[in-house]
């Protein structure tokens, strides 16, 4: 079905892989029972609709719909295709796969993801060895022991144009798909390629599952630049990722907040410090990206460097998103100018950057009194270019509660009335700004279950009564065409959970239906399961007595007018009898 994988190999490669365990290498679960909960990662929402079933292996999202078993997932969160889904798992349980190949796209990103913690590696050994004593001595002078360099997996790259090159080409990686990946440069008018990285301190960038995607190199030799990233490629993007989450993802959890640095150094000297919820941007500002993945793991943002540096419409994108999602954002803003947490640290000591903390300020207050700086406030000039300066700031904040709290702040600011800052604000929005926005799935309205979806989700979830059911059900019960392809399928399977083909491989339909089936447990029914069982049958028979009923009448009716005699006796003798088909 799928085109490369036999799918007795993709059931193999489903029950290799714990559904929780990958999903947990992208989303903080929270155990709800017998199920896992979290903030979908398909959609913006305030309370979790997310759920994870272990016992069934699927997940399901109550308010998108999405849902499916861990291809499924992968597919969505990685856009990785079947294949490359099922491959990716496959590597992570140990299975080996047939040699048939996909797409060379998706096969080249399998491999780029494979590369990278064998360069990892490489790197690591460099820096035990006699050529790396000049990294570990670096590594010293910033207070950074062994013991961290292990936990962070630090290595070091030799000063050669190609040792990184060779070294993976002995392993049967082509010097193309080392390009993609981000580790070799093609060598200008030239044939042949070169490292990137050359006589450098390298520090691997993970993604929250701990997969090795890209590296920072600092330079060792004074060289510029000082620090040198990977470039973006398929499976990494610096404004999608924080460094240092996998690590600081349980610590955030707990704390329920969360320190955002700058720099590699700054964010492991917070860790050595016992800051351990410590993550940090790579090259960026805090992109609305980065906010959005820091609000499934925390309330609270606490940033140590100015935010305002990206633009007006990255500050703009990452209000929206820290206030949709419910992310608190504080600006820590009284670090002395040019010391970043890491030299603050080791001049002033943890208590006073502990301090330093207490005293941040909300993102959009900070933002607001950065904006109205600068501009004379006695003056009616000065009042309006210092509101205009602000307006587009309130805009980005789509809680109107909190909007109107800003406005006053401004208003207090500026000294002028929080009415005419709401007009001038209402004009703006009229100009073509948004205002609120709709929410992009606004949640279902649940109506009753028929009796065929009920009966449909305990033959599924509940084994014991498939038989009962599938018993009586026909196709002709089915008037929801989707709920009747489920029963079709299920049918044909002839037993299991989800029938014999993966959720992951079913129509998307089907997939949605089957998930939000066995992501729903049977609670509901306890202690009166047999009854709802009996009840629903009686309900479906009863319709397709009338059904045929009405199927008769129909009959009847034209028989009568067409002067069929023999077929109106016929069908009143069965009345008669007590009989509903004829």
């Amino acid at each position: 079905m799928n085109g490369f994988i036999p799918e007795d190999v993709v059931a193999q490669v489903i029950a290799a892989n714990d559904i929780v365990e990958v999903i947990q290498g992208y989303l903080p679960l929270k155990s709800s029972g017998r199920h896992y909960k979290a903030l979908c990662p398909f959609h913006a929402e305030k309370t979790p609709s997310f759920v994870v079933n272990p016992e069934k292996q699927i997940f399901k999202c109550f308010g998108c719909g999405e849902g499916g078993d861990v291809v499924t997932f992968l597919m969505k969160q990685e856009r990785f295709t079947f294949p490359e889904a099922v491959r990716y798992l496959a590597g992570r349980a140990g299975i080996s796969l047939p040699s048939k190949k996909g797409t060379q796209e998706g096969e080249g990103r399998l491999k780029i993801y494979d590369v990278h913690p064998l360069a990892c590696d490489y790197f690591r050994q460099n820096l035990r060895r006699p050529e790396g004593a000049k990294a570990r001595e670096y590594l010293e002078s910033r207070g950074v022991g062994e013991e961290v360099a292990e936990r962070f997996l630090l290595g070091y790259t030799l000063p050669a144009w190609d040792g990184l090159l060779r070294h993976l080409g002995q392993r049967g990686f082509s010097p193309p798909l080392l390009e993609q990946a981000g580790l070799v440069i093609p060598r200008s008018g030239k044939q042949g390629y070169y490292d990137r990285f050359r006589d450098r301190l390298m520090i691997p960038i993970q993604d929250g599952s701990g997969r090795v995607i890209g590296f920072g190199g600092r330079s060792l030799d004074g060289s510029l630049p000082k620090y040198l990233n990977s470039p973006e490629t398929s499976i990494y993007r610096k404004g999608s990722h924080l460094y240092g989450l996998n690590l600081a993802a349980p610590h955030i959890r707990e704390k329920g907040s969360t320190i955002v640095v700058e720099g590699y150094f700054d964010l492991i000297a917070l860790h050595v410090h016992g800051f351990v919820n410590s993550v940090a941007v790579l090259g960026t500002a805090l992109t609305g990206e980065q906010a959005s993945l820091l609000a499934r793991y925390a309330k609270r943002a606490l940033l140590t460097f100015d935010p305002d540096t990206a633009g007006l419409a990255a500050t703009r994108r990452l209000v929206k998103v820290a206030v949709g999602e419910g992310l608190e954002c504080l600006v820590v803003d009284d670090l002395p100018e040019g010391k970043d947490p890491d030299q603050f640290i080791r001049e002033q000591g943890v208590q006073a950057f502990g301090e330093a903390i207490s005293r941040a300020k909300d993102l959009v207050t900070f933002l607001l009194d950065r904006r109205v700086s600068g501009f004379d406030l006695r003056t009616i000039d000065g009042q309006e270019k210092a509101v205009n300066a602000a307006l587009p700031l309130l805009a980005a904040v789509e809680n109107l509660v909190m909007r109107s709290r800003y406005v006053q702040e401004l208003a207090q600011k500026v000294g002028i009335s929080n009415l005419a800052i709401v007009e001038q604000l209402n004009r703006l929005l009229a100009q073509g700004e948004k205002g609120p926005d709709t929410p992009l799935y606004p949640p279902k309205p649940k109506a009753p279950a028929s009796a065929e979806w009920t009966l449909l989700h305990i033959a599924l979830y509940d084994q014991g009564f498939r038989e009962r059911i599938f018993g009586v059900l026909e196709p002709e019960d089915f008037v929801d065409p989707v709920l009747k392809k489920v029963f079709l399928v299920q049918r044909q399977a002839g037993g299991g959970e989800a029938g014999e083909i993966p959720i992951s491989q079913q129509d998307p339909d089907v997939r949605e239906v089957l998930a939000e089936f066995l992501a729903t447990d049977l609670s509901a029914y306890e202690g009166v399961l047999d009854k709802v069982v009996a009840d629903c049958l009686d309900r479906v028979k009863a319709r397709r007595a009338r059904r045929e009923w009405e199927g008769l009448r129909k009959r009847l009716v034209e028989a009568e007018r067409s002067g069929d005699r023999e077929t109106v006796e016929q069908i009143l003798k069965g009345f008669q009898r007590g009989r509903w088909a004829s």
